[in-house]
């Protein structure tokens, strides 16, 4: 039996002048909660003001619907979200982390081909190492220049470990806890825009793939890069 999320929310900071909170929503809650409008509007928004010309057209949205959020959010996933305290149907900014799980040739098929160059080649690893994928890690084009995607990679790098040592209380795999004392981050990103800010954090490249103009609007192409990160149990 795996005992409950149990992480205790930090508290949240001031963003302009004005109070927050951060909040933890299940996905299964998500389509029917007053978050997932202004969730998916702040997560497009934040992608227009980042991923501009000649990487990106300045029309291209990163969500088309609603719907594509719910789809992209899989089962397992830690979803936060911080809020104004003046206004929780705001959101001002996101993180996201779910377990990693190695594709196979089967799931690969049901993604579509403007998809699957987003999933990394497998590469070698500890099977023991619990493995996670960072995801939407947005702000808000009002709320940027306020320290907030750092607090944010440290708000998801606490959770992915309170999770963690969470889940091997519960093995009874013995090798889990003698061997092995970390967990891992992984990410997908645009290296152009955000490779030399991961770096900066701590992330450290895996492999690369050369993406060809006219994808999303590219009018040169751009490189996206894997990466991942450590973080110690």
């Amino acid at each position: 039996m795996v005992s409950p999320f149990t992480f205790p929310l930090p508290k949240a900071p001031l963003v302009n002048g004005r109070p927050t909170k951060l909040v933890r929503v299940d996905r299964q809650d998500l389509d029917t909660s007053i978050y997932l409008a202004p969730f998916a509007d702040m997560v497009n928004a934040s992608f227009m003001s980042s991923y501009y010309q000649p990487v990106m057209s300045p029309q291209t949205q990163r969500l088309e619907s609603h719907q594509q959020l719910l789809y992209e959010l899989k089962p397992g996933i830690m979803i936060f979200l911080l809020v104004p305290l003046d206004d929780p149907s705001t959101v001002l900014a996101s993180v996201c982390a779910e377990p990693f799980v190695s594709p196979t040739p089967e799931m690969l098929a049901q993604v579509p081909p403007e998809g699957r160059v987003w999933i990394p080649d497998p590469v070698a690893h500890n099977l023991l190492e619990p493995r996670w994928v960072l995801k939407l890690l947005c702000v808000a084009p009002e709320a940027q220049h306020n320290g907030l995607g750092k607090w944010l990679m440290a708000t998801i790098d606490d959770a992915v470990r309170h999770r963690v040592k969470e889940q091997r209380a519960d093995s009874d795999d013995e090798r889990v806890a003698e061997e092995c004392a970390t967990a891992r981050l992984v990410l997908s990103t645009i290296k152009d825009i955000n490779g030399r800010l991961y770096e900066k954090w701590g992330w450290a490249t895996t492999s690369e793939r050369k993406i060809e103009a006219g994808f999303l609007g590219s009018e040169g192409g751009f490189t996206l890069v894997f990466m991942d990160r450590v973080i110690e149990l």
